[in-house]
């Protein structure tokens, strides 16, 4: 068998052997950088290096390019000649030097919250265009109760052949679970954090010939769509590559809706490298220095762990996405845009599928930066934003002045009013706000290196019906109106007919009875004054 690839190899390579395969792999000389911005919507661009792209394509997207006039020279397929070795069952996976078939993969999954279900459960998160799961496992110590905690997540393998990521995601879930309770980090992790890992965003690629195996394994989906060019786009649009959302797509734009993830990371191959926003844009990310700052960390130490050479690419192990090459679509750039998390990609290995004998040197290499890079979600400013009457939970947003924009405010969980901030050291001001809800600004907020500030606020309703009825010294002046309000809510009298109407419902009833009960709160009980 060896000698028969050997001899595939040496004959020259034409178009007709790869059609078949649908995904082709090419590359092409570029004589000015400034092209990459026209090529990235021609084809799925994999790397640039030596003034060369290396490219992924259908035959339409290699003719695209072809007729825009580059030289391009077809490769051998990645995933072409790989044998990985398999495991049916998990106590094959022992070693973690094999992949999983798709059913191992699937039945470990459950199996982790099956064993564990008092820190553990699996949840769908969707399907693929061929119907296989997604999958994600939520680790915490209240697994089923919404705790004031951050939420983090970790997704690997949207490139279906990019599947280093895939087992060392496996091998994290195992090794968080079953050293809970033993090891005092792994443990106070859980408690404080909610975990989310979906080892396989893409398994229609990575199992494209079948559950058996990923021998074969391509970098798109079913429908052979790039699934890191197919998100929505800060800059161009919501289908950026010109199709329309796949399954697995919107599987996870669906989950990302529901959570309140802070920071995450989006795991793939064929560099070694940490990516981190925008690759949309050639402007910087407002967090910019933040980003260099703890990618700087996770590149040391993944380098600290292993031999000379490993994760030493582009800046020594960090880019900005745009300096590397712009792409469209990605889902880094999306959950930072559209969901204030703080995702990065991190590209773990040269080869995309890594021989298996590897893989327990590769967890070896990462393994310690894994854990550090969620841990950085507990540095910067954190709180709970709630009403300030009735104490409940608030959907706000959190802007650092003088530096957020549109781009970079954060959130709040709006089922329990918690929100992060990670920040470099230094002083800050920041600014919450909320539909229906008082502008409240708090200055001079200190943060120090590797620990959290802590910033509750409590937001007041804004009732600007009730402002004109306040003089410059803070005095209510409109005590009669308050009175036949009070009127007709508790003894049935007249309907008002000024300001207090927009308050009456079409059945007569009071529409928001919490006017009056701020409004009371200001007059009788010292309570704040409304802004107007």
């Amino acid at each position: 068998m060896r000698i028969l690839r050997f001899l595939i190899v040496i004959f020259p390579l034409v178009i007709s052997n790869q059609v078949a395969a649908e995904e082709l792999y090419f590359r092409f000389p570029v004589e000015n950088r400034a092209e990459l911005l026209e090529i990235t919507r021609l084809v799925s661009i994999d790397n640039y290096k030596n003034d060369t792209v290396y490219a992924f394509g259908t035959l339409a997207e290699y003719n695209r390019a072809k007729a825009a006039g580059y030289q391009i020279q077809l490769l051998e397929h990645p995933s072409k000649f790989a044998d990985p070795k398999m495991a049916e069952t998990r106590a094959e996976m022992n070693n973690w030097d094999v992949y999983p078939s798709y059913g191992n993969y699937v039945q470990m999954m459950y199996s982790f919250g099956a064993l564990y279900p008092s820190i553990c459960t699996t949840i769908v998160a969707g399907y693929s265009e061929l119907g296989r799961e997604i999958l994600f496992v939520k680790i915490s110590d209240n697994v089923h109760t919404e705790e004031a905690e951050p939420e983090v997540m970790y997704s690997s393998s949207m490139h279906g052949n990019e599947l280093c990521g895939y087992v060392l995601m496996l091998r994290m879930i195992d090794s968080i679970l079953t050293t809970y309770g033993k090891d005092s980090e792994m443990t106070a992790m859980v408690n404080n954090m909610e975990i989310w890992i979906n080892p396989l965003a893409n398994p229609d690629g990575a199992y494209r010939f079948g559950d058996a195996s990923v021998a074969g394994a391509m970098r798109y989906n079913a429908n052979f769509v790039d699934l890191n060019r197919n998100f929505p786009d800060p800059d161009e649009g919501p289908h950026p590559d010109g199709n329309s959302w796949q399954s697995e797509t919107v599987a996870m734009m669906n989950i990302a809706e529901q959570q309140n993830w802070v920071i995450s990371a989006n795991f793939h191959g064929g560099a070694e490298v940490v990516n981190f926003p925008w690759d949309t844009w050639f402007a910087r990310h407002p967090d910019d220095s933040w980003y260099t700052i703890v990618c700087r960390q996770y590149a040391d130490s993944a380098q600290a762990y292993s031999p000379p050479g490993y994760m030493t690419q582009l800046d020594n192990g960090i880019t900005n996405g745009w300096d590397w090459y712009p792409i469209f679509g990605g889902r880094q750039d999306y959950m930072n845009h559209y969901h204030g998390c703080r995702e990065v990609t991190i590209e773990l290995s040269n080869v995309k599928l890594l021989n298996e004998a590897l893989l327990p040197a590769y967890w070896g290499y990462n393994r310690v930066s894994l854990f550090d890079w969620f841990r950085q979600a507990n540095f910067g400013i954190t709180g709970i934003v709630t009403d300030y009457s009735t104490g409940g939970p608030i959907r706000a947003t959190i802007t650092v002045i003088g530096i957020d924009s549109v781009w970079s405010e954060v959130y709040t969980d709006p089922d329990i009013g918690d929100y992060y901030r990670m920040l470099e050291p230094g002083t800050y001001s920041l600014q919450f706000s909320a539909e229906g809800y008082d502008t409240m600004v708090l200055t001079g907020i200190t943060v120090l290196a590797d620990s959290a500030s802590v910033a509750n606020v409590q937001l007041v309703p804004s009732y600007s019906w009730i402002c004109g009825d306040i003089d410059n010294n803070g005095v209510f002046e409109g005590i009669l109106e308050l009175t036949y309000l009070v009127d007709f809510i508790f003894r049935g009298g007249p309907a008002p007919e000024n300001e207090l109407a927009a308050d009456v419902d079409g059945s007569g009833g009071i529409a928001n009875i919490l006017d009056l009960t701020y409004m009371v709160d200001f007059i009788f009980r010292g309570g704040p004054e409304p802004s107007c």
